[in-house]
């Protein structure tokens, strides 16, 4: 830049204060403050995803788009407040939550990508996702990981429709510019240990000289079966408002399954559970039963493959409206929790 020449017999107008701070690159602090505050944005609302209305949409993507024209037939739940490239919008600020649908026959061909991701199945069957080479069956309520940089593509061999709820850490990965993606044919896989290594409690295999297993920013598991997750749903202690909270984890570490994305179940009670609001944002699918949740100053009712959010802020209780009521949720609590910035509450009164 030119530099900058002063003349102290003269006092600038404001005018030309601004015109030489555009010159040189130039900000002034204290008038970013002032619009940012005449501009602040109101929090965000809990948004609501009815399966009723989303089931029409599906039913159309499946009958005019081929995998052959995407390269996955995904529908993304938006937010428009949280339109930042021009997408349309994600669920919330760090997580987007996509439906993907797969037909008898297809296959999603192979890619990975720097985004963690995940699957929670929610109908169909007969479908497999391949992670690094590891074959995971997809059944309603599996949890499968594809995390960051891991080579994965779905494979469809059964007779019916399969549908499953795609959840990522996109926003996040996009925003610190750190999304990279690289097409197959798959290369340069890595050794995986199967999934029975971590079958009995409290074990897991190791395999160095020392017999420890070198933790990773991601589970070496997969595949969280529903079968298993919700048995043990059903066993765990239950909070003194009656909620049961179960937490999808990397066997290595006992932390978050994936880093920045931490994943739940809750077993809502008959009455509305203690109203608990976070720093964290979440997105909650609803893994069986129906219910009833109010979310800041809006109550809804939801029922089985219903989506909503949880927006950060937000004073959040659940109630069961009919028994086995769960939810599947999905948050950016460890992005939160690594940066420092998470804190939660809950209203005892």
């Amino acid at each position: 830049m030119d530099d900058v020449s002063i003349d102290h017999a003269h006092k600038p107008t404001i005018e030309e204060f601004h015109a030489a701070m555009r010159k040189h690159g130039v900000g002034a602090l204290w008038e970013a403050q002032a619009a940012e505050a005449a501009h602040k944005r109101p929090a965000d609302q809990s948004l609501h995803w009815k399966w009723r209305d989303l089931q029409t949409l599906i039913d159309m993507t499946a009958s005019v788009v081929t995998t052959e024209e995407a390269e996955r037939r995904v529908l993304m739940l938006q937010n428009p407040a949280h339109d930042h490239t021009g997408r349309g919008g994600t669920a919330t600020p760090n997580l987007t939550a996509n439906l993907q649908i797969l037909m008898p026959g297809e296959r999603a061909r192979p890619h990975r990508h720097q985004i963690h991701a995940l699957r929670f199945v929610m109908e169909g069957s007969g479908a497999t996702t391949l992670v690094d080479g590891k074959k995971c069956p997809m059944e309603p309520g599996d949890m499968i990981l594809t995390p960051a940089w891991t080579w994965h593509e779905h494979v469809h061999e059964g007779a019916e429709r399969m549908i499953w709820f795609d959840g990522l850490d996109a926003p996040f990965r996009r925003s610190m510019d750190a999304a990279d993606f690289e097409p197959g044919p798959v290369h340069d896989l890595p050794a995986t240990a199967a999934d029975a290594a971590f079958g009995a409690i409290g074990l897991v295999p190791g395999n160095t000289c020392d017999g420890a297993a070198p933790a990773q920013d991601y589970s070496p598991v997969f595949r969280y079966p529903w079968s298993s997750a919700r048995q043990a749903l059903a066993h765990a202690p239950a909070a003194d408002d009656g909620l049961r909270i179960l937490r999808y984890v990397n066997p290595l570490t006992g932390g978050s399954a994936m880093s920045v994305i931490d994943c739940f179940l809750y077993a809502a009670p008959p009455s509305p559970s203690r109203p608990r609001r976070s720093t964290a944002n979440a997105v909650c699918v609803v893994a069986e039963g129906s219910g009833r949740s109010t979310i800041g100053d809006r109550t809804f009712d939801w029922d089985k493959h219903d989506v909503f959010t949880v927006p950060h802020g937000n004073w959040a209780s659940h109630s069961a409206t009919v028994k086995d009521a769960t939810l599947f949720i999905m948050t950016d609590r460890d992005l939160m929790a690594r940066l420092g910035l998470l804190r939660d509450e809950v209203n005892n009164t």
